[in-house]
C-alpha cells in the first residue's frame, strides 16, 4: 500500500519512513504540507500520515483539502501531534481525521492502526462477500474481536448479527426486566 508522509522534522520523517518500509509499505515522505498536497493530487495514496504543525499547509488543513476532493475511494488520514490537550480535538474530528496519535510516536500503536486501516480498505474494496453488521449498533466486525462503525456501502451485502457489546447490553436489559 502506498502511504504519504507529511513531516517537517527530518529525524521523525526518516524514522517513520523507515518503519513503514520495514513493515512492507511504499512510503513517500514530504517536508511541507504543500508538497504533500501536490503529491496527493498526483494520485494513488489510500493513507496519509501527517504531522499537525506543518509549514505552508498544516495537517488539519491538508486533511480538509483531501476530503474536499471527494474521491470514490476513501483515503485514511492519521494525524500526529505533540499536543496532548483535548481542546482542539473537535476541530480535528470535524476536518475528517480518522486517527489522532500523539508524539513521541509509539511504533506498536501505529502498527495496530495500520492493520485496522488495511482491514477496512479490504472490506471497502471487496464487493463480493458479506460484511458482518451488528443489527443493534450497526458496527461491522473487523477480524475476530474488533467491531468498528462503518459507512453503509450500498454495493455491499450485509449479514446481520449482534456484536458482543450489544449482546451484553441486551442480556442486562433482559435480566432487569425479569426482576420486575
Amino acid at each position: 500500500m502506498k502511504v504519504l508522509i507529511a513531516e517537517d522534522d527530518a529525524p521523525s520523517r526518516l524514522h517513520l519512513e523507515s518503519l513503514l518500509s520495514d513493515w512492507g509499505y511504499e512510503a513517500t515522505a514530504c517536508e511541507t504540507g504543500k508538497e504533500a498536497w501536490e503529491r496527493y493530487l498526483a494520485g494513488g495514496f489510500r493513507l496519509v500520515i501527517s504531522e499537525r504543525a506543518m509549514p505552508e499547509i498544516n495537517g488539519t488543513e491538508l486533511c480538509r483539502k483531501i476530503r474536499a476532493v471527494g474521491s470514490d475511494e476513501h483515503c485514511y488520514f492519521i494525524l500526529l501531534t505533540s499536543q496532548t490537550g483535548r481542546s482542539d480535538l473537535a476541530q480535528e474530528i470535524d476536518s475528517g481525521i480518522d486517527v489522532l496519535l500523539t508524539k513521541p510516536l509509539d511504533a506498536e500503536e501505529l502498527k495496530r492502526h495500520l492493520k485496522i486501516v488495511e482491514s477496512l480498505l479490504a472490506l471497502r474494496s471487496g464487493k463480493d462477500h458479506l460484511l458482518p453488521l451488528c443489527a443493534w449498533c450497526r458496527r461491522t466486525r473487523i477480524g475476530e474481536d474488533l467491531w468498528l462503525p462503518l459507512d453503509n456501502d450500498p454495493d455491499s451485502d450485509f449479514t446481520y448479527s449482534i456484536c458482543p457489546h450489544c449482546s451484553g447490553n441486551l442480556r442486562s436489559m433482559s435480566k432487569s426486566n425479569s426482576n420486575q
